[in-house]
């Protein structure tokens, strides 16, 4: 979950809290909170014009290619998971 400290639309804490109850349940989850962000700003920053404010684009890339990486590969002709 990424969220912003700033954020006072949906409080960062949501983000931990719903974290750790996905742990909990056997999930890997993980909450990123950025420092001076609001709540528009973590799909803004996916703009390339805003890009170098925050992360978001290069962390986001990152949990993708970690999730991609974890999961096993379909062998030909089977459905993929």
């Amino acid at each position: 979950m990424l969220t912003g400290d700033k954020d006072d639309v949906v409080g960062a804490g949501n983000s931990t809290r719903l974290a750790e109850r996905l742990r909990a349940a056997g999930n890997d989850a993980t909450a990123v909170i950025y420092p001076r962000t609001g709540h528009y700003i973590i799909v803004a920053a996916l703009a390339p014009i805003i890009r170098s404010l925050v992360p978001i684009l290069r962390d986001t890339d990152a949990f993708i290619a970690k999730v991609l990486r974890s999961r096993p590969r379909a062998q030909a002709g089977e459905a993929a998971p």
